[in-house]
């Protein structure tokens, strides 16, 4: 009988060092099935909040003009950031407005509706592999700008590394529009 325990108990902890490897490792084919198991939800948000009703009914809760810099201004005065993930997790930008609250990926759906209702070309940024979090990214002047609208009052624009700094686990960080992605882990991760 305790031969069979050891056995077991071996193979319990090959299996784990196997999905450690296969999780975190640089491998196309655990990258790849992360995607697809992603893309799917994330397509879904960035063509709702392209579409040309909510541009046009986003842009209606504006009074001028704002720069893709106000706009996080603008969402930190509409959420209130809440450790709890809210259930159901909203996925639509004016779901999000009546919570009043949510994490980064609520902060950052909003944000990228506001920019997209302002002309802004704007993509949602995820960490498919490692840590859990969410930002947004700005196309100005044909360069994709990070911008992480999560953290009111603080504004980080333009400063990839942060993350890295903060010791955040990133194997696989990618960038969804509306039909289509980009695998950025590099920008963010350059090990």
């Amino acid at each position: 009988m305790l031969k069979r325990t050891q056995f077991t108990v071996g193979i319990v902890i090959i299996l784990f060092i196997l999905m450690e490897t296969i999780y975190f490792a640089e491998n196309p084919i655990s990258h790849w099935i992360s995607i697809e198991f992603e893309k799917r939800t994330q397509y879904n948000i960035m063509r709702t909040t392209n579409s040309n009703d909510v541009k046009s009914r986003m842009r209606a809760l504006f009074d001028r003009d704002y720069d893709y810099i106000e706009l996080i201004f603008w969402v930190h005065d509409q959420l209130e950031f809440s450790d709890e993930k809210p259930k159901p997790v909203p996925k639509n930008p004016f779901d999000i407005l009546e919570l009043g609250r949510g994490k980064c990926g609520e902060f950052s759906i909003l944000y990228v509706s506001a920019c997209l209702a302002h002309g802004y070309q704007a993509r949602l940024v995820l960490i498919l592999r490692g840590s859990n979090h969410e930002w947004a990214e700005v196309n100005i002047e044909g360069e994709w700008i990070h911008v992480d609208p999560t953290d009111p009052p603080n504004i980080h624009v333009n400063d990839p590394s942060m993350y890295a700094e903060r010791n955040k686990k990133m194997y696989l960080i990618v960038a969804f529009e509306s039909n289509s992605y980009e695998i950025v882990t590099r920008k963010y991760n350059p090990v």
